[in-house]
């Protein structure tokens, strides 16, 4: 599968079966993260939306694997991605957005790029008023970042 997204290519990899359990262990994390959060939004927003759980990685505050940045919470009853505490199914019933998700998780794990989002930490739909700096992607504002 092959797709343009700003300027890079999304590839899954024939190697895919070659990567270790725990990269393929994250790299679904990533990607059920990014089809909850934006399977309706154009390849730049899943990207944003990977790109935020990566910098929450990389940052002092948050945990150090993107499956516990994705699961963080759940154990206080306060998730930090909704749909993990919403008591629905987490399977990924669209096979085409969950291939595309899995793509855009690839590829942000795999391939040094711009973070459109300038580091953020946060994101939320444009419904939600903020009075610091917010990038706008799609249907989501991104801010908290460096």
């Amino acid at each position: 599968m092959a797709m343009t997204v700003l300027s890079l290519t999304l590839n899954v990899s024939p190697l895919w079966a070659e990567r270790s359990p725990d990269f393929i262990a994250e790299a679904n994390c990533l990607a059920t993260n990014i089809y909850f959060e934006a399977r309706g939004e154009p390849i730049k927003g899943q990207m944003a939306v990977a790109m935020v759980t990566l910098n929450r990685v990389a940052a002092i505050d948050f945990p150090d694997s993107i499956c516990e940045v994705v699961h963080q919470g759940k154990n206080k009853g306060k998730c930090q991605f909704s749909w993990y505490c919403d008591n629905k199914s987490d399977k990924l019933p669209d096979n085409k957005a969950a291939n595309i998700a899995l793509a855009v998780a690839i590829t942000a794990m795999t391939t040094p790029i711009h973070d459109i989002t300038s580091g953020a930490l946060y994101f939320h739909t444009k419904t939600h008023k903020y009075s610091e700096n917010v990038i706008e992607i799609g249907n989501h504002v991104f801010y908290g970042g460096s």
